[in-house]
């Protein structure tokens, strides 16, 4: 399980929306996740559709391909993939990250990319100060 899990009242357990993607998506099994839970909406219109992308692809390269690594970096979403895939993958992916980019990622609602405590973050004007360790 990542340390990035929110850990708050609202959210729930530690890691129990991690364990719901596993059970709806296939791909997400083999994920580590390295993010807040805010972007469960965004994740969630990724897997969508990249599972409907791959779908289409010759079955050896659908086989292998697999995404590496999920995870938040300088305040983005980064999304990390076996291979580069078709024109359509990278378009998927580069939606949901740019998507993040004015997305909370403690609760999903309309955030502002900055710079907080040396730290680049999206957050909402209600998460501004939010800390994972409270």
């Amino acid at each position: 399980m990542s340390d990035m899990t929110p850990q708050s009242p609202s959210e729930g357990h530690r890691g129990d929306w991690q364990a719901a993607f596993a059970l709806r998506y296939p791909m997400a099994r083999s994920v580590g996740f390295e993010c807040f839970g805010g972007w469960q909406p965004i994740l969630a219109r990724l897997f969508d559709r990249l599972e409907a992308a791959i779908t289409v692809l010759p079955a050896d390269s659908s086989a292998a391909f697999h995404i590496v690594q999920i995870k938040q970096k300088f305040g983005r979403l980064s999304v990390q993939l076996s291979t580069e895939g078709t024109a359509e993958i990278q378009a998927v992916v580069r939606d949901a990250e740019e998507s993040s980019l004015v997305t909370c990622e403690v609760c999903a609602a309309p955030g502002r990319l900055a710079e907080r405590n040396a730290w680049w973050s999206v957050r909402c004007a209600g998460h501004e100060n939010w800390s994972r360790l409270v």
